[in-house]
Formats: C-alpha cells, structure tokens, sequence
C-alpha cells in the first residue's frame, strides 16, 4: 500500500513536471505569436530582404569590372534605384497594412521606435547605394575616355604638315582621336538625360576636367618635342572640345572652365607678341590668369631651336594677316 501510495505519489509529480514543462512551451508560443515580437520580425525581415536585394545588384555589378560595364546599363540601374528609393513610402504603406490587417490589436507603427529605426535604415542604404552606383558610372565613363586619349602617345609629334581634313567634319585640322572621343561622348551624354540636372552637371564637371588634366599632363611629362605643326592641330583640338563642351552649357554654364588652363596656354604659344608676354610675367598674369608660368616654361623648351623662331614668325605673320583685313 505504502509503495502504491509511493508510486501513486511519483505519478502524480510526474505528471505536474510533464504539464509544467508543456506549460513553458505553450508560453514560449505566447511569446512568439505576440503582436510586438512579431511586428520586429517582419520589420527585421524586411530590412534584411533589402540589403540581399541591394548585395546582390552590387555583387554583380563589380563581377563585371570596370572595363566591361556598359554605361546605358549602369544608368538604368541608376534610375530604377533612383525609382525604388522615392517609392519606399508605398513599401511601407503595404507593411503596415498587412500587419494591421493580420494583427488587428498592434499600436500605430508610426508610435513604435523600432519602426522609425528600421524605416530610416532602409532608405539610408538606398539612399547611399544610389550614390555608389553613379560614382560606378562616372568611373566607368572616365575609364573609357582615358583609353581613348591613350591613343595620344601614338600621334606624331613633329609632322611636316597639319593631319588630314576629315570632310564629313567642320573642327579642321584636328586629330583623330578628337573624333573618336567626341563620338563617345555623344552618344554616352545622350543616356544621362533622365538623371537629375545635378547629377548631369557633376558628371560632365568631371568628365572634361578628367580630359583636360590628362591632356595637360601628357604634354607637360610625357611629350618630349614638339613643332609648330603639333601646336596648331592641338590648338585645334582643344577648340574643337571647348565648343563641344559649351553645347551642355545650358546644364552645366560654366563647363568652359575645364579647358580654361589648356585653351589659354595655347593663346600665349599663338601670340603675335609671345617673347613680351614670356617675359612679362605681370601682364601675362593679367590676361591670362590661367596660365602657370613653369608650364609655359615647359612648353615652349620642348620647342627647340629654329622652331621657335619659326612659331615667333607664324603667329607674327597671322597678326599681320588679320590686321591687313
């Protein structure tokens, strides 16, 4: 009877440490299913849900690399990004419905601190994954235009005459690579009319300055010797690129500046009284605020000999053209 009763007695605590440990987990449930616990969730899911989305185009992006991403492609994705990020109140506009309508009983999303963290977390990494992929684009396109003017190391440097007219062109006696870097950017420029004034304005800032300070450092490092012939067709192309450039200046209005030092350096090389102005560094700097006198210096060094006195007798001889008319 006593062991009955004993066992009778280890049943019973059996059986209250079984509905204990049942009861735990029906609270564990109750824990889960609260309406809070599960609003985090689905906040928390879908933050998470956005950073795959945003890893995953950028992953993709940079598989590519830089010398194979395609412009049009990149400003696309630049603009459905642009899209997705102006539309994130709609987003959440369907968060809070579901979870209204799944949990009638939930507080206002908006008086929950969680909400306010998650949502501003959301639209800071669109936000800042916008701007990354149109710094992807402004590097993808100076990319390009680097590789074109490395063509520049291949032009001949003391010529016995001007290059070739291209007939189908009205800039002169320019260089082939002006051409085909006009082009490029032409047809490149033409997708960015969708992108923000601001952000086209940035892009071609940086694009001609790009053009520029890599011109200027060819001819001042890399360029060894140069005639009078070189001076002209460079003086052309520069001016083939300053109006070029001055076509977007109804986006960009001070988008000449990016030539300023270039095109007034070739203006000193090219004028009737160059001697004077290389010596004047007063009045030069009056007139020519742009030009740096140790590039000036340079400059002219790489014209030796005889070809300065035939560039001081050209520019002399044009003067007195222009004058007689």
């Amino acid at each position: 009877s006593g062991g009955s009763s004993g066992s009778g007695g280890n049943s019973s605590s059996s059986s209250g440490g079984a509905g204990g440990v049942g009861a735990n987990i029906l609270d564990s449930y109750a824990t889960i299913m609260h309406p809070p616990t599960i609003i985090t969730t689905i906040l928390q899911s879908v933050e998470k849900l956005f950073d795959i989305f945003i890893q995953t185009i950028h992953k993709h992006l940079l598989s590519d690399g830089v010398e194979n991403m395609l412009v049009h492609k990149v400003v696309q994705l630049y603009i459905d990004m642009s899209v997705v990020t102006h539309t994130l109140d709609c987003v959440w506009m369907m968060v809070e419905e579901f979870i209204c309508s799944t949990y009638p009983t939930t507080p206002t999303l908006s008086s929950l601190p969680m909400y306010t963290k998650v949502r501003q977390s959301v639209y800071t990494k669109c936000t800042k994954f916008v701007q990354t992929i149109y710094d992807m684009m402004v590097e993808v396109v100076i990319y390009k235009v680097t590789a074109l003017l490395d063509s520049i190391q291949f032009i001949d440097f003391e010529p016995n005459s001007l290059p070739a007219h291209n007939p189908s062109q009205s800039s002169g006696h320019v260089h082939e690579y002006i051409f085909m870097l006009v082009d490029y950017l032409t047809s490149t420029f033409s997708l960015l009319v969708h992108l923000p004034s601001i952000q086209q304005q940035s892009l071609f800032y940086l694009v001609f300055t790009k053009i520029s300070s890599i011109l200027l450092e060819f001819l001042i490092s890399n360029m060894t010797r140069w005639n009078i012939y070189t001076i002209l067709a460079f003086d052309a192309d520069i001016k083939r690129l300053v109006s070029f450039a001055e076509t977007y200046k109804h986006i960009t209005p001070d988008i000449h500046v990016c030539f300023m030092e270039l095109h007034q350096l070739f203006k000193v090389l090219l004028h009737a009284d160059l001697p004077s102005i290389v010596d004047n560094s007063a009045g030069r700097h009056q007139h020519f605020p742009y030009v740096s006198t140790d590039k000036l210096a340079t400059l002219i060094d790489k014209v030796r000999g005889v070809e300065f006195v035939c560039l001081c007798l050209y520019v002399c001889l044009v003067s007195l053209c222009i004058l007689s008319f």
